[in-house]
């Protein structure tokens, strides 16, 4: 914003001037020095202008004839410092005292009018400032401030002593032009004086003398803007033109009818700040831009200038100069020199002042907030960490102001032989920092050219270099910042150096490359002291510790940095269709304990088929560090950071070959004789890794579609991880014992199969909820999807069923897209990943539904090593296998029946093992014989003899059963009890009594109407018993609820 002010020079003048100029009165005009009255000083005018005689002097005129107090003498004669003039240049925001040598003084009128002083009694004197020692300058203009201290006075009429008067201190009149009575230079309108609007123009008489009326009107207008006089004892008056319309004036000394013309125009002086308005913090550089601009500008004859002025708390001045186009421009940088107002925000203002004519705009504001304060510091939990590690740093603020500063000390010179002190800023006022303290880059400042072990370097720890080695070795968490550093001091420091000197692996253009040179040492695990204090103002820039300032920590605590170690590594497959979309939220939300739509997608695993993504989640310490320092560089994301610490397989631009941090590879294994050895080339294009330094943890990502091997069906892969050892300081970070974490999987090329019949026919049902189960060789969570085309022309259909693998790699979906087909119709039916098909075609048949009943009633086991369970009816339309689960039904099946031809069974006898002890429930559940192999399977894991269904719920019953100890009864004729072939067995079975159990009621034959819960696996993310396992627990889920809500309705 610009808005121009006037700048009016001394309250007591200001108010003479403007009863004179512009009111139109006569100030004192015919009237005499009242007699035996305190003289008075009516004003001091500056007449610097080039009127031909040279002279720069200033005009003081009294109302009457003085001389000094106490004495008969004239000022003149008053002695040196009588008269004291006090300079301010502008620009310059100081003020200079100067004493008026007696020399310099002449005087000017006795007050008469006739200009003699035949008495010696004067009431105008001269002050040649060429004459006076001490200024610095004497071509005053308005911008300046100068005014003038004169001694004490008294009347020349009056006895010595009487009517003593303090004049006091005046301002004086600067002035810019001059017009002088008589002159033919401006005599006509066409040749006035040129003004700009806002100088003093200085009308001075010549053979009118003292106290001449002068008129002043608008030339266009004929507007009189002054009627007035030069005033008593004065041949002198300004005319201030910043309050003057633009235009051309007339002026006419009306005692000599002289007319003289002065034009004014408009400076357009304009000026402004960028940012206006802005908040710096207490410690925060100041820094704007200012710039400006006005009609006239530099000139070959005389160079134009503005003064600046910074104001607030503090101030600062100066000056710019015009260009020849009119502006003027210059950034600033106080660099937080200007303070705020002790503990409350200072606002300053930047005002830009035309030095020749006085004007003054104001180009903005903007404010120093005050130091912010907590009133004490402490450590929130004691860190610990493994070496090579990010340590995070917890720093609690009490009543912390936004923007308070707090130092932390870590380690000490004594005890670890390495300390830094670090100031962070709690930004956000939340009261709460976390300071990061990269334990592998620890040292490295020492690496950097200007390095020097004494507290003098001090000033060098702040330059743009060290603070570019200071971001990476410390920094804050969120939006809260490290402020400065007292570098790093310490024998582990200097050893650092001596390494660095040494080092053949480092040449001069890397020596001052953490990348490379934080290599060369790594600081020792063990306990480093930890203080922390919260700072009162500014940074602290003593010594090595805060405590050489004087301080008293707050608090006191300890970092434990523990050795750092490999614990292991696991391999995960990720399906095709995720390619681009693994990240840390990915991983997160599969491996999170709450279910979702990302959940599956995430398996542990040791098989992999192409275009799929490979995991080698790796668990190992130290790691976070040498990342961290290689994402310190603009636009380098954790994975460029990993590959450029990587030896050996990393390519493309930017990745060093050696001095490396990591050796990671994905090589194959078991080869066969003479065969070469291929391996995975890392880079941008087919690797991610995507890290978890919280928890140690790092998913190093492989996108088998980007790999340049061949990769066959079959082919052993094994990645790998670990640290490259090299020459260091102390224990390198790779030290053996470290361990290296290897973990193998297999490339099968992406395959899958169907559920089909020892004859290879897949069979169907026309009905709903009908599974459509099979295997395959592509990851858990893919998506697939069974394509079925009929190829009968009668009944002609095409169906298409989405599928999802499960953890064990089999797919089970249940569809109604066959209900309402014809039974008998012919099919071919294929596996599709996306829009690639992946198996076989198959033949298949659409057959009708099959149906079952099963009824077991309670009854008594022996109390033997062999029990069976008898199932009172069974009527399976399929023929197949009823299998007997204890407990509920979600538990592993006790016995099976042997195959069942179609039709209906009484009394099938079943074998139990393990016994059953004690009284239970046993779930009797009808099977198909599927593939008709005359095999029960679906116990294994597998989804064939899966069990009959009935509107979707599976064919079941349940019964309460009891052990009983048999008590032998003598009888002459025992009855022989039939073993399990048929034959006559040795022992005797007695008749059980009947025994009331709970739930004893038998249950109905049917399985539940009631539709069940839809019931899904969650444990998506972990590998799995075997293929099948989730369609298995998808089926016994639906076997306890149908047999749940038969017990309800009980």
């Amino acid at each position: 914003m610009t808005r121009p002010t006037d700048k009016l020079r001394g309250v007591a003048l200001a108010a003479v001037v403007l009863v004179s100029v512009f009111a139109g009165t006569v100030a004192f005009a015919g009237t005499a020095g009242a007699a035996n009255a305190e003289p008075t000083l009516l004003k001091a005018v500056e007449d610097g202008q080039d009127d031909g005689s040279g002279d720069e002097e200033i005009t003081v005129v009294f109302d009457d004839q003085v001389v000094a107090a106490g004495t008969t003498d004239s000022l003149e004669n008053a002695g040196d410092g009588f008269f004291t003039l006090s300079v301010e240049r502008a620009g310059t925001g100081t003020t200079s005292e100067v004493p008026v040598e007696a020399s310099a003084i002449t005087p000017a009128a006795e007050g008469d009018g006739t200009g003699g002083s035949p008495t010696g009694e004067y009431a105008r004197y001269e002050i040649d400032l060429t004459a006076v020692d001490g200024l610095d300058a004497t071509d005053y203009t308005p911008a300046d401030q100068v005014r003038l201290t004169v001694g004490d006075v008294e009347p020349a009429s009056a006895s010595p002593g009487e009517y003593t008067a303090d004049p006091g201190t005046v301002p004086v009149d600067l002035t810019t032009k001059k017009i002088v009575e008589g002159t033919a230079a401006h005599a006509s309108p066409r040749s006035p004086l040129r003004t700009y609007q806002g100088e003093q123009v200085l009308f001075e008489t010549a053979a009118s003398g003292d106290d001449t009326d002068v008129v002043v009107s608008n030339v266009n207008t004929g507007s009189v803007v002054l009627d007035g006089t030069t005033g008593r004892n004065s041949e002198e008056l300004v005319l201030d033109t910043a309050r003057l319309d633009p235009g051309t004036y007339e002026l006419v000394f009306e005692d000599s009818g002289d007319r003289q013309y002065v034009s004014v125009s408009p400076l357009g002086l304009s000026a402004s700040i960028r940012p206006d308005g802005a908040t710096f913090d207490a410690d925060e550089n100041e820094t704007f831009a200012l710039s400006g601009s006005a009609v006239r500008g530099d000139k070959n004859d005389r160079t134009l200038e503005v003064a600046y002025a910074v104001e607030g708390n503090d101030s600062r001045h100066g000056r710019l100069g015009y260009s020849g186009s009119a502006t003027f421009s210059e950034e600033f940088d106080f660099g937080g020199d200007l303070s705020a107002n002790g503990s409350d925000d200072s606002d300053y203002t930047v005002t830009v002042t035309d030095i020749e004519t006085g004007i003054e705009v104001t180009a903005g504001e903007f404010t120093v907030a005050a130091f912010p304060s907590a009133d004490a510091a402490s450590f929130d939990e004691s860190p610990v960490e493994n070496r090579g590690d990010v340590v995070e740093i917890p720093v609690d603020l009490d009543g912390s102001e936004a923007g308070a500063q707090a130092t932390v000390a870590i380690g000490t010179r004594g005890e670890t032989n390495y300390v830094t002190n670090v100031t962070v800023e709690d930004v956000d006022g939340d009261g709460e920092v976390v300071l990061e303290f990269n334990t592998f880059l620890a040292g490295a400042s020492a690496a950097a050219d200007g390095w020097a072990e004494t507290p003098e370097n001090a000033a060098w720890n702040g330059t743009e270099e060290m603070r570019a080695v200071r971001d990476r070795i410390v920094t804050a968490q969120d939006d809260d910042q490290v402020v400065s550093w007292r570098g790093e001091r310490g024998e582990f420091v200097g050893d650092f150096r001596a390494a660095v000197n040494e080092s053949t692996a480092l040449p001069d253009a890397d020596a001052a490359n953490p990348f490379k040179a934080a290599k060369v040492a790594t600081v020792d695990a063990g306990s480093y002291d930890l203080s922390v204090v919260a700072n009162d103002a500014g940074d602290l820039d003593g010594g090595v510790n805060f405590t050489d300032d004087g301080r008293i920590p707050d608090d006191v605590d300890l970092l434990a940095l523990r050795p750092r170690s490999t614990d292991g590594s696991t391999v995960r497959v990720v399906p095709a269709d995720f390619e681009g979309d693994v990240d840390f939220e990915f991983v997160d939300e599969n491996l999170d304990s709450n279910s979702d739509g990302v959940d599956g997608n995430f398996t542990v695993s040791d098989l992999a088929s192409a275009d799929e993504l490979v995991v080698h989640q790796v668990s190992a310490s130290g790691v976070e560090g040498p990342v961290v320092n290689r994402s310190s560089t603009r636009g380098v994301n954790a994975t460029v950071a990993f590959l450029r610490e990587l030896n050996g397989s990393a390519t493309g631009p930017g990745f060093d070959p050696e001095l490396n941090a990591f050796n990671a590879s994905v090589r194959e294994t078991d080869l066969g004789p003479n065969e070469g050895r291929d391996r995975f080339a890392l880079g941008t294009d087919n690797f991610e890794l995507i890290p978890d330094p919280d928890n140690d943890t790092y998913y190093m990502v492989v996108d088998l579609a980007a790999v340049e091997a061949d990769l066959e069906d079959g082919q052993d892969w094994t990645a790998g991880f670990g640290f490259e050892r090299y020459d260091a300081v102390g224990p390198v970070i790779g030290v053996e014992g470290d361990g290296v974490s290897e973990s193998t999987w297999t490339y099968r090329d992406p395959d899958a199969t169907l559920e089909r019949t020892l004859d290879g026919v897949v069979l169907l049902r026309a009905i709903d909820r009908q599974l459509v189960a099979g295997e395959t060789t592509v990851a858990p969570g893919t998506e697939l999807t069974v394509r079925v085309r009929s190829t009968d022309d009668d009944g002609a259909f095409f169906e298409t069923v989405d599928a999802r693998v499960e953890p064990g790699r089999t797919f089970g979906p249940t569809t109604d897209a066959f209900a309402d087909d014809r039974p008998g119709t012919d099919f071919t039916a294929e596996v599709y990943r996306g829009g690639d098909p992946i198996s076989d075609e198959f033949d298949g048949r659409l057959v009708a539904a099959a149906t079952g009943e099963i009824n077991v009633t309670a009854q008594a086991l022996r109390d033997s090593e062999r029990q069976e369970v008898v199932v009172d009816s069974v009527t399976l339309s399929e023929g197949g296998f009823v299998a007997v689960r204890a407990g509920n039904a979600t538990e592993p099946v006790v016995g099976t029946s042997e195959k069942l031809a179609p039709g209906s069974h009484e009394n099938v006898r079943i074998d139990v093992e393990p016994p059953i002890d004690g009284s239970t429930t046993v779930i009797a559940i009808a099977h198909l014989d599927t593939d008709r192999d005359n095999r029960y399977a679906f116990e294994r894991g597998s989804l064939r003899d899966r069990p009959y269904v009935t509107d979707g719920v599976p064919v079941a019953d349940r019964a309460s059963v009891g052990v009983e100890t048999p008590t032998p009864t003598v009888t002459e004729t025992p009855t022989p009890t039939p073993g399990p072939d048929g034959s006559s067995g040795g022992a005797t079975t007695p008749t059980p009594e009947a025994t009331s159990m709970a739930g004893d009621t038998p249950t109905s034959p049917t399985a539940a109407s009631t539709a069940p819960e839809q019931v899904t696996d969650t444990d998506a993310t972990t590998a799995s018993d075997g293929p099948g396992f989730g369609v298995l627990a998808v089926f016994l889920a639906l076997v306890a609820a149908a047999l749940l809500a038969v017990r309800r309705r009980e």
